[in-house]
């Protein structure tokens, strides 16, 4: 059993920086203009919430569930994602800094990173079929053994992506972003 449980409320402008809140249950619940960054949320369980202006940036999300939680113009720098309950999860991310993120060997199909910063984020050996990242930008992104199965690729930029170690059936590119699956051969695209 969870330490507390909150319904449908709205915290907005708290300062949780470096403090432990996990243990914890969260139904339908916004947070705005909060400062979580280095806080620990271990064990705890959000559905359906969202998340807007809030600094995440290194928090600690070991066994927490994210079911169905969006994050919107939020700072969620090195995170290590994979640390989380696997079970049911599901987010959305929208114009956020992702940067040095971790995702290894996580199930993301039909994620959407619409507009995000994904600078060195590792996605080796996860599942993003379907997953969109509408004008992301993928400097150094990592992704090896990935299934990238019908992802679209079509507005984002600065990845690179080797087509002999990812699965790329039907993912989406466009015209402009083939030097990203062409980089290892050294190739002048004009």
């Amino acid at each position: 059993m969870k330490e507390a449980e909150h319904d449908n409320q709205v915290f907005d402008g708290i300062d949780y920086s470096r403090q432990t809140i996990g243990g914890e249950e969260y139904y339908d619940c916004t947070f705005r203009n909060c400062n979580l960054s280095e806080a620990n949320l271990s064990n705890s369980d959000f559905n359906d919430c969202f998340f807007e202006n809030c600094n995440l940036s290194l928090v600690k999300l070991t066994n927490t569930g994210l079911k169905t939680v969006s994050f919107r113009n939020c700072k969620l720098i090195g995170i290590d994602f994979n640390s989380c309950n696997s079970f049911l999860l599901s987010v959305k991310f929208s114009k956020c800094q992702l940067d040095y993120a971790g995702f290894y060997q996580m199930k993301l199909k039909e994620t959407s990173f619409e507009e995000c910063s994904l600078v060195e984020a590792n996605f080796s050996e996860s599942d993003l079929s379907n997953a969109s990242f509408r004008e992301s930008d993928l400097t150094n992104a990592v992704f090896d053994f990935t299934d990238l199965t019908n992802a679209d690729f079509r507005s984002a930029h600065h990845y690179s992506i080797d087509p002999e170690r990812n699965k790329l059936n039907q993912a989406r590119f466009s015209h402009f972003g083939l030097a990203g699956l062409l980089g290892k051969y050294n190739l002048r695209i004009e």
